[in-house]
């Protein structure tokens, strides 16, 4: 049996391995500015190339964060240059599928469009900063986070989940619930 001052060291020794664990494997989020108008000219000539190529390959499929930064890219130059095709092959078919139907008006092609407008905001997307979400112990995630910075210095954090569909990542989240977050925080 352990004495008072026994229980009182083990106490002590569970509360600092507690904490330890706790500080050091809790996930941190940092976030990374995204260079818009390097992405979209980049997106724009990738686009090009796979139209004429017929094929869309990521040349980072190795490493996930790449992939993950990839997808943010082809999503941020969707919103910026309201380039529905861009904008709409970023996100899961199923996702987004869902999404455009869930709207009364019958032209998706005015559903997309106000969609984007909605994530940016009528053009006010200026800049973008992009965090690979870490669970615990720094292991992998789906998830990404984005910050938004609009021209009338608004700011907003969004979540996303990215999900794999063709051995491509891609945004798995709800165009919905991104609005809903940005409206949120306004």
């Amino acid at each position: 049996m352990l004495s008072k001052r026994g229980i009182f060291i083990l106490t002590v020794f569970i509360f600092i391995a507690g904490n330890l664990v706790y500080f050091y494997g809790k996930p941190k989020e940092k976030f990374n500015d995204i260079n818009i108008e390097k992405i979209q000219t980049e997106v724009i000539t990738e686009v090009k190339q796979a139209k004429n190529s017929k094929e869309i390959t990521s040349k980072h499929k190795k490493v996930k964060e790449y992939q993950k930064r990839e997808a943010v890219k082809i999503f941020i130059t969707g919103l910026v240059t309201e380039d529905q095709d861009i904008f709409l092959s970023s996100f899961h078919p199923k996702t987004i599928s869902k999404d455009l139907f869930n709207y009364k008006e019958k032209d998706k092609s005015k559903v997309t469009d106000e969609i984007i407008r909605r994530i940016n905001r009528n053009g006010q997307l200026k800049h973008v900063k992009f965090s690979d979400n870490k669970g615990w112990f720094h292991s992998n995630t789906n998830k990404i986070s984005l910050i938004f910075i609009y021209a009338d210095q608004k700011d907003v954090k969004i979540t996303m989940e990215t999900n794999k569909f063709s051995n491509t990542l891609v945004i798995n989240s709800s165009s919905r619930d991104i609005i809903r977050q940005i409206e949120k925080q306004l």
